[in-house]
């Protein structure tokens, strides 16, 4: 009997001892994280995280990771011993949880997310003159702290080369240029160097325009190059006028014909209705036949630029009843450069009526031309410039000169005087249009073209 009861009291210890042992090794052996493992960017630019956890029981085992305070309804449930979660670049707090216990000990994790989203070149193709240049300009999305170094290559070094980020056209031809980053990605820009276009120069004795001296697909490549230098500065600010009006006098190797109006698309006392002749008011050049298409009211064309187009008119040289290589007049080329600059004033003419309000001579802030208003300060390039009956275009302004230009008989034209009495003493010119109410912004102007 006393054997017996020894027996079960040994027995009843046994099994106090091994749960008391088993209820103290429960409450020190709490789970813990082993380490910490993150995945690739993935396509969302967030990385997985995976906390791998040791648990000594069959229990379940909650996760957490904040970059601030517990959150106790953002605990997630592990399995297979593995917590998962997507997150961006930061410094965490993981947090364990089992039953309802939550451990005492937090460990921490900075996530770095290191990676060049995209390589984005503000302009897809780039225009170049043989022996023009131009700086590429490229927005980089980083994450992270990464090296934001790219490497520039052009395919055909025959067409062009590169340094410090400018490309410099040698010879005429298409190719690519290919920008890397040190991570692998790449980004292309098509590199077209063409004669049609020359570097800026002031050159009043160019060839004149010819009758259909350009084909079709030339004519529409130079729509491309106009309308990439205007909005490259910022379409419809001071400097897309700027580019508009320097592309038509300085980028073309030849010049564009003087050609007294036959009409105006504005209605005007003895002006009869006329589309692109001596004025041509459309987006682009008037130098493919396709173009005719967009006429709208005939007197005697229809004629593109340089094709010969009845004159009515006897004046500064030209015959009435005769025919000229159909161009721009005065008012023409300036409103055919503000409409291709963004700014539609209607197809207006240079008189100076007070009886009428929406000529070009009433847009902005008109002032008289004088010494105190050339040594002001406030004149611009952007700004009109002209007379009573003829208006022009201020596109230059160095230390010494200002640069005008215009349409006249000679056709259009960019004229050099003296910026300050060498202009005033001309009287050429008796007004200046100040047009910051007009254009509003400048956009990226610049006072002189890149000589």
């Amino acid at each position: 009997m006393k054997k017996n009861i020894k027996i079960i009291l040994i027995t009843i210890f046994t099994i106090l001892s091994v749960a008391l042992i088993s209820f103290i090794t429960y409450k020190l052996l709490d789970p813990y994280v082993i380490n910490i493992e993150i995945s690739e960017i993935n396509e969302n630019n967030r990385v997985e995280l995976t906390i791998n956890i040791k648990s000594f029981f069959n229990d379940k085992i909650y996760c957490q990771i904040t970059e601030e305070k517990l959150d106790e309804n953002n605990w997630v449930l592990s399995k297979n011993n593995k917590c998962k979660f997507e997150v961006d670049a930061g410094n965490y707090k993981i947090y364990l949880k089992r039953g309802n216990k939550i451990i005492n000990k937090t460990t921490t994790k900075k996530v770095e997310i290191n990676k060049i989203i995209s390589i984005t070149p503000t302009k897809e193709k780039i225009y170049l003159p043989v022996n023009g240049k131009e700086k590429l300009e490229v927005e980089l999305i980083t994450l992270g702290d990464i090296d934001k170094t790219l490497t520039y290559k052009v395919e055909d070094e025959n067409i062009a080369y590169i340094e410090n980020e400018t490309v410099y056209a040698k010879k005429e031809g298409n190719t690519n240029i290919i920008i890397t980053s040190v991570d692998g990605n790449e980004a292309k820009v098509e590199l077209i160097v063409t004669n049609l276009i020359i570097k800026q120069v002031i050159n009043n004795k160019k060839a004149k325009l010819t009758c259909q001296q350009y084909t079709e697909e030339e004519a529409h490549l130079l729509d491309e190059i106009l309308f990439d230098r205007v909005n490259s500065v910022g379409y419809a600010t001071r400097a897309s006028v700027v580019e508009a009006a320097r592309f038509l006098t300085m980028s073309l190797p030849v010049k564009i014909p003087y050609f007294f109006e036959n009409g105006r698309l504005n209605n005007h006392p003895g002006r009869p209705k006329a589309d692109g002749e001596g004025r041509y008011y459309h987006k682009g050049l008037y130098l493919s036949t396709d173009k005719i298409e967009e006429i709208t009211a005939i007197k005697a064309g229809p004629a593109i630029w340089g094709c010969p187009l009845m004159n009515y008119q006897t004046e500064a040289g030209f015959i009435g009843g005769r025919k000229y290589p159909n161009g721009l007049s005065c008012s023409g080329f300036i409103s055919w450069v503000l409409y291709n600059g963004g700014f539609d004033v209607g197809d207006s003419g240079a008189g100076d009526f007070t009886y009428r309000d929406d000529d070009l001579c009433d847009l902005g802030e008109r002032v008289e031309l004088t010494y105190d208003l050339m040594t002001s300060g406030k004149v611009k390039v952007g700004d009109l410039i002209g007379r009573d009956g003829h208006i022009a275009i201020i596109v230059g302004l160095d230390e010494n000169n200002i640069y005008i230009a215009e349409s006249l008989a000679a056709g259009v034209n960019v004229e050099t005087f003296e910026r300050y009495r060498g202009v005033v003493d001309s009287n050429l010119y008796g007004y200046i249009m100040l047009m910051d109410s007009v254009y509003k912004e400048d956009g990226k102007l610049t006072t002189m073209w890149d000589l």
